[in-house]
């Protein structure tokens, strides 16, 4: 399984992610899935190939191969933001690329450089589990918010996972028009 981090992220900070991890050697690579980006780490490690499962062409192996992907934050239907999630994807990372278990060390410190969004009650940082909805209720590892979430956590807007779907969106659209919070249509 995947080392999975997850943070809160508005316009002027959404970058400092994907920026960090290609100031330390991470090359953007076409990944096929929607607001995801992959970076590999050449430095790191080679790419290794395993049989697709139709049996033509090779795929990339993520197990083995020293790559990270980072889901980005962006707005939904105007009001509702999702969470950024970065993966490292080799699996044991610690024992399969060394080197990008070091670099996921260092990306955790410097993550931890953010206040939480929910945390020890006994904590002096903030704490907004009101705003996160879905599964970032109960994600356990913390979530990181930078700056810019930080001012729109603290006007009332609601964060949800990358991986909610249209019904999701829509039911809580429903729920914030009962608060005055009314969402743009629906994406194309």
């Amino acid at each position: 399984m995947a080392l999975v981090f997850r943070y809160l992220s508005c316009d002027s900070d959404a970058d400092s992610v994907p920026a960090w991890l290609e100031a330390r050697g991470g090359t953007r690579q076409p990944c096929g899935v929607e607001h995801t980006i992959a970076l590999y780490f050449p430095a790191l490690g080679p790419v290794a190939f395993c049989a697709s499962q139709d049996g033509h062409l090779p795929q990339v192996d993520p197990s083995v191969t020293p790559v990270v992907t980072v889901a980005a934050p962006r707005l939904v239907r105007g009001v509702i933001w999702t969470a950024g999630e970065v993966a490292f994807l080799p699996t044991p990372l610690r024992g399969n690329c060394p080197g990008l278990h070091r670099l996921s060390k260092q990306f955790h410190a410097w993550l931890s450089e953010n206040p939480r969004a929910h945390s020890d009650p006994t904590s002096n940082e903030p704490v907004f589990p009101y705003f996160l909805r879905g599964e970032l209720l109960n994600f356990e590892p913390p979530i990181f918010v930078f700056p810019s979430a930080m001012a729109a956590l603290r006007n009332r807007t609601f964060f949800v996972s990358s991986h909610v779907g249209a019904t999701y969106i829509d039911t809580l659209c429903r729920e914030l028009r009962h608060q005055g919070i009314v969402c743009g249509p629906p994406e194309a």
